[in-house]
């Protein structure tokens, strides 16, 4: 009789299992974001200690940005 309840306790406990891991297998998963916005190609550095110089080559769209 004793053996008869922990044989289905265990069979219980084996399909339990096994339904807890087939939901843990169909959890759908979030695909990865695609990056978007501009790619750098090619970034120059470029020394201008001259404030007002720089800004002359930033409207001859000579310099993209002056820090």
């Amino acid at each position: 009789m004793y053996a008869k309840k922990f044989s289905v306790s265990v069979a219980c406990l084996i399909l339990a299992s096994l339904l807890i891991l087939s939901a843990i297998s169909i959890i759908p998963v979030k695909a990865e974001a695609v990056p978007n916005g501009p790619f750098l190609d090619e970034v120059i550095y470029v020394e201008e200690p001259d404030s007002s110089k720089a800004l002359k080559r930033i409207e001859a769209n000579e310099l993209q940005l002056y820090l």
